[in-house]
Order: structure tokens, then C-alpha cells, then sequence
């Protein structure tokens, strides 16, 4: 599959070969009425992980962050961008979630920490 920006100018699946953990959100009530949000490890997936600078998605949105990078996963898959993303023992917040040229084959995704 062809993709467009500073990644690799084709994606398939023998490109994903980053192992990633899914992390699922939990909220829990505390003691004094609010909530806390945890995140526990879901589903380990296959990925392609791509480095990126400032990125003006991000910079537009205000969001204060080290490291931003692209990720680049098969579909199906049930999440959203509740989630984190954990790739060599690091989290990563999810920023936004593209179902590349709507073919239902591959998700890009915007990932921060």
C-alpha cells in the first residue's frame, strides 16, 4: 500500500516488526468523589514505528511533548485514542488514529509522550 508524508512510501506487512502493547484505560472512583484513569497492558501488536520532529498537528493542538512519532498498524482493531501505546517500555499518548485511504486495511497513528 502507497502512503504519503515523510514515512516509507509503501506499507505492508512484513514492515511491522515492532513489538507494541496496547494499553487499556480503567477509571476508578477514589475515596473523595473523583476519578482516577489507569491503564493496563491489553493486547500485544506488531507495528511500524517512524520518528518525527515537531509536528504542526501537534503544535496546533498546543500539546506539550519530548518525542512524537508515527505508527503504522494492521486493521482490525478495537481502540480509540483513550488508549496509550506502550513501545519499548515507554508510553505513548495517542493523538489521532487514520484508517489509511479508508481502506480498512491499516492504521496510521499519531502517537506523544
Amino acid at each position: 500500500m502507497r502512503i504519503k508524508g515523510n514515512s516509507p512510501k509503501f506499507l505492508s506487512a512484513e514492515l511491522l516488526i515492532e513489538p507494541m502493547v496496547l494499553m487499556v484505560p480503567t477509571t476508578l472512583t477514589d475515596s473523595e468523589g473523583g476519578f482516577t484513569v489507569t491503564y493496563a497492558a491489553g493486547s500485544t501488536i506488531w507495528g511500524m514505528y517512524v520518528p518525527l520532529g515537531q509536528d504542526r498537528q501537534l503544535l496546533s493542538a498546543e500539546v506539550t511533548f519530548t518525542d512524537s512519532a508515527r505508527v503504522y498498524i494492521r486493521y482490525p482493531l478495537t481502540f480509540d485514542n483513550t488508549y496509550k501505546i506502550q513501545i519499548n517500555g515507554l508510553d505513548y499518548t495517542i493523538h489521532s488514529i487514520t484508517d489509511i485511504e479508508n481502506r480498512k486495511e491499516y492504521y496510521e497513528i499519531t502517537i506523544f509522550r
